[in-house]
C-alpha cells in the first residue's frame, strides 16, 4: 500500500517555566507510545500502531478519513484526538502533541 500518514508524538512542555525561544533542554520530547486508528465516520478501530523511542510512526492505510488516537497516561501525559485525509498514492504528515501536564 503506497499511502497513509507519518509523523511523530511528542509530549511538552518538559519545564516549568515556559520562554520564547525555550529554555536548553525544555523543548518538547519525543514519546514512544501506542497509535489508535479509527475511521472519522464508524468510530471503528482499524489498526494498532507503536511509534519507535523517538515518537516516529508511519502508518500504512487506504484513502479515506482517520482519526488518529496516541494513548494517554493516568493522569498525564494527556493526548488529544487528530482527524486526516488519507489521498491515494500520498503520505499525509501529522504532528501529534501530547499535554505534560507541566505548567
Amino acid at each position: 500500500m503506497d499511502s497513509g500518514v507519518r509523523g511523530r508524538v511528542t509530549v511538552g512542555p518538559s519545564c516549568g517555566a515556559i520562554s520564547k525561544p525555550p529554555y536548553p533542554g525544555c523543548g518538547d520530547a519525543p514519546y514512544a507510545t501506542t497509535i489508535r486508528v479509527r475511521r472519522a465516520r464508524s468510530k471503528k478501530v482499524v489498526k494498532r500502531v507503536a511509534t519507535d523511542r523517538k515518537g516516529h510512526f508511519k502508518i500504512r492505510l487506504r484513502p479515506g478519513q482517520y482519526l488518529l488516537a496516541p494513548r494517554s497516561g493516568d493522569p498525564y501525559p494527556q493526548c488529544v484526538t487528530t482527524e486526516v485525509k488519507v489521498s491515494a498514492h500520498r503520505f499525509a504528515r501529522r504532528h501529534l502533541g501530547c499535554e505534560s501536564g507541566i505548567r
